[in-house]
């Protein structure tokens, strides 16, 4: 089992919002609160590397969409839902841990 890394306390991040984090090998990390679900990707997109930020939640229906060029991604599978990010791309999960009202990743 790898190492958890600290995200931040639970308390720190709202429902249906995201946080920007330092993730692996110093790529960045995003982490999102989807109703109380929690979620971690590297904020990169498949297409050219651009991020990734949580454009819209409404309800149950919550969009990744990538700031440089309009990609959107599924933000419970990371899987890219439309162009420019290649067919069958997607972000890179990071597995979450919440333990003692704090968020980590490995």
């Amino acid at each position: 089992m790898a190492d958890k890394k600290f995200i931040c306390n639970l308390g720190d991040i709202a429902e249906n919002s995201f946080k920007i984090f330092s993730g692996p090998g110093g790529k960045e990390g995003i982490l999102l609160n989807l109703a109380g679900k929690f979620k971690a990707f590297v904020n990169s997109c498949p297409h050219m590397s651009g991020p990734v930020e949580l454009e819209r939640c409404d309800g149950d229906e919550c969009i990744l969409k990538c700031q440089w060029h309009g990609a959107t991604f599924d933000p419970e599978t990371g899987k890219a839902l439309s162009a420019p990010a290649p067919e069958g791309s997607g972000l890179r999960e990071l597995r979450v841990i919440v333990e003692d009202n704090k968020i980590y990743y490995e």
